[in-house]
């Protein structure tokens, strides 16, 4: 009886495993008008860090424009 319960635990944290090891997706955010955003690096795993990722990415302002805060 503790072998079949052992093993079903088994079958269970094995049949789970790969829906943790997924990342989720980033949001995507939509630049205002006049900004052009260009990714360079994306999703890039920080080393020593199982749950955070680097993104690099330039942006490019319209003549006369910039942040608003």
């Amino acid at each position: 009886m503790r072998r079949l319960v052992g093993f079903i635990a088994l079958a269970l944290f094995l049949g789970l495993a790969p829906s943790h090891a997924q990342q989720p997706q980033l949001p995507t955010i939509t630049p205002p008008p006049g900004v052009k955003v260009t990714p360079l690096v994306t999703d890039a795993q920080v080393s020593g860090v199982a749950d955070k990722v680097f993104v690099l990415l330039t942006a490019e302002f319209a003549p006369n424009g910039g942040t608003t805060e």
